[in-house]
């Protein structure tokens, strides 16, 4: 209880003004308001902190985590979408920033605590304590977190790590080769609550957890104060589709006169047509086991009967009983097909079948 002392002290003067100002949450600040305590464990867990006053998203890589802090201004969704689906680590510590449109690209939603259901310090409305659900490693050696007036994430099939009652408070979801964390609490971070071990023990297991690998990630905390530039490359990596698209951000964000363009553009659709057409030659003409072995494919009559045979197979025909048999001629497969059409029409004329 001596060590809960001076953290309640200082928080009362964040109860009186309705919670942490997310401006303050500046990893150089050693208020009570600011993180540079977290900062000092992103520096001794990772591979290397980063907190530039301008996050150009084009020096950024697959091989980096990114903690947002409370973001006020509108965020980079595609690029970030981008960044975690090509590997990299995201951490949103938000409770009513501006945060949720991204969040709502991985299926994750916003809603209010009910406090009322809440444990909380000392019947402080305002300091909630949330309680971990399950084993995970954001949660080893940490039975319970502090919070001042936090929000809670939700996502249909994401079970929480830690949680305000009946809310989620702490999510974790794998996006393609990336990981997200949502933590709806920044101050969770901030000097005042750092004090407490709980809230110290989470922020190391969290950053070890964004930052592992051989070498460590660089972490890259982003508080309110922070701009964002340029756009997310993401180097080779990814799908097809994805290079694709990258590519063609690219060019649409390049500024060439209209006839460049129009040039650019034909080359395009001459790149693609080939491409087409080299997809389409390489098709596998298919080929039924019991056609003799000797018959080429690009023969008129072989394909004729193919075709043919696909048909009687379609309609039912069996396959003969032995690989060996010698291919159908064209009149014999004409033959079963007419065959097979008068038994269909007796069958809906209610004729009884031939024997």
């Amino acid at each position: 209880m001596g060590r809960l002392l001076p953290v309640l002290c200082a928080l009362s003067l964040a109860v009186a003004t309705a919670g942490v100002a997310r401006a303050d949450l500046d990893p150089g600040s050693s208020a009570w308001n600011g993180t540079n305590r977290f900062a000092q464990i992103v520096r001794e867990e990772s591979g290397g902190l980063r907190n530039p006053r301008t996050l150009d998203l084009g020096t950024l890589t697959s091989a980096d985590a990114v903690v947002l802090l409370g973001p006020e201004v509108p965020l980079p969704v595609d690029d970030l979408v981008r960044f975690v689906r090509r590997g990299g680590q995201l951490v949103v510590a938000d409770d009513f920033g501006s945060s949720e449109p991204l969040l709502a690209r991985f299926g994750v939603g916003r809603r209010p605590v009910d406090a009322a259901r809440a444990p909380r310090v000392r019947d402080e409305p305002a300091l909630l304590v949330a309680v971990r659900t399950g084993s995970h490693p954001l949660a080893d050696g940490v039975p319970a977190l502090l919070t001042n007036r936090p929000a809670a994430w939700v996502h249909p099939r994401l079970s929480p790590v830690f949680t305000v009652g009946d809310d989620p408070l702490v999510l974790v979801g794998l996006v393609d080769a990336g990981r997200v964390v949502a933590l709806a609490d920044p101050s969770v971070f901030t000097n005042a609550m750092m004090q407490l071990g709980g809230n110290r023990r989470f922020a190391a297991n969290l950053v070890r957890f964004v930052a592992e690998g051989e070498p460590r990630r660089v972490v890259y905390v982003v508080d309110p104060n922070t701009r964002f530039v340029g756009h997310f490359e993401g180097g080779r990596t990814g799908t097809g589709r994805e290079r694709v698209e990258d590519i063609l951000r690219r060019i649409a964000r390049t500024r060439l006169p209209e006839p460049a363009l129009r040039v650019l553009a034909a080359c395009l659709a001459a790149v693609s047509l080939l491409l087409v057409s080299g997809l389409l030659a390489r098709r596998p003409v298919p080929r039924l086991p019991w056609l003799a072995p000797g018959v080429r494919h690009d023969d008129h009559d072989a394909r004729a009967r193919i075709a043919a045979a696909e048909a009687l197979a379609a309609l039912g025909a069996r396959r003969p009983p032995s690989a060996r048999r010698r291919a159908p001629t064209l009149a014999e497969l004409r033959s079963n097909a007419a065959a097979i059409g008068r038994t269909l029409g007796r069958a809906r004329t209610g004729a009884p079948p031939t024997p």
